[in-house]
């Protein structure tokens, strides 16, 4: 099922990679490069917001690396 939630901010990042996503597969190659953009944008907010240390092993513990 579709979870539609305007309040979310996920949501929105999600709605934009998409949309940047579909430019792409119909001609404007510049969509890809911007969703992948996007993309880390997202990666670094989500990582600031969760105060995950970037250095430290909890980096690896949430991207589901094992040592």
């Amino acid at each position: 099922m579709f979870m539609i939630d305007f309040k979310q901010l996920n949501w929105w990042y999600w709605l934009a990679t998409a949309g940047l996503l579909t430019a792409g597969v119909v001609g404007y190659p510049l969509g890809f490069h911007l969703a992948i953009s996007l993309s880390l944008v997202q990666l670094i907010h989500f990582l600031l917001q969760d105060r995950i240390e970037i250095h430290g092993k909890a980096i690896w513990q949430y991207l589901g690396y094992h040592r």
